[in-house]
């Protein structure tokens, strides 16, 4: 958890000439962005239910960053890229254990979010149980971050990039508290990793594997 209170980044921010009602809309702002880039939170839904020789579902929430994992029944379905997911389908490749299944989050033809699962549901009416990427609630005055303490500062600074116009005379400084923020959401990506210990998934190529 943070250690620093809302209202307390607010005043650091604010001192860059900006109000504070300002300032509280900047850090929340970079609040969602470094959570969810990170994919720090995440949530357990329902993804929908298995319908027999269906492969592509509809995503039930259109703001969910990203799929982390699922489950059909006690089988896990790892995440993997759409051009993986294609390559499975289409027999190029194979997942090297055979007793999990494969997940990808994927766009319709009008944008619309969905999900493609591999291998294709022989049964209909199974649950699908999502794991998903989840945004954080918006911070208020004794509020503190869900994220690491070291990430409190990175809020401070990717609010004050926001604050500095790139075409004034402080754009050097905008570029780089920008990039002390995204140094501190590359780390926060690391800590999740590390905290999930989640890999990636394991394939076998044909012609290669097989």
């Amino acid at each position: 958890m943070g250690t620093l209170t809302f209202a307390q980044m607010k005043t650091r921010v604010a001192a860059d000439g900006v109000t504070e009602t300002e300032a509280g809309q900047l850090i929340n702002q970079r609040y969602d962005e470094g959570v969810t880039e990170s994919l720090w939170l995440e949530k357990e839904i329902t993804l929908g239910t298995t319908t027999a020789n269906t492969s592509e579902y509809s995503m039930p929430e259109t703001d969910l960053v990203q799929i982390e994992y699922a489950y059909i029944g006690t089988v896990p379905y790892d995440r993997v890229g759409l051009d993986e997911m294609k390559s499975l389908q289409a027999g190029r490749a194979a997942l090297s254990d055979t007793t999990r299944g494969a997940i990808a989050p994927a766009f319709s033809s009008t944008g619309t979010p969905k999900f493609e699962i591999y291998p294709t549901p022989s049964t209909t009416g199974d649950t699908i149980t999502g794991v998903v990427a989840d945004s954080p609630a918006v911070l208020t005055e004794t509020d503190v971050a869900v994220t690491p303490s070291f990430f409190d500062q990175c809020l401070i600074d990717g609010a004050r990039a926001l604050v500095f116009d790139e075409e004034d005379e402080r754009g050097s400084d905008r570029e780089r508290l920008e990039a002390r923020f995204d140094r501190g959401v590359a780390r926060l990506r690391e800590r999740k990793h590390k905290r999930i210990g989640r890999g990636p998934v394991q394939m076998k190529v044909k012609g290669v594997h097989f």
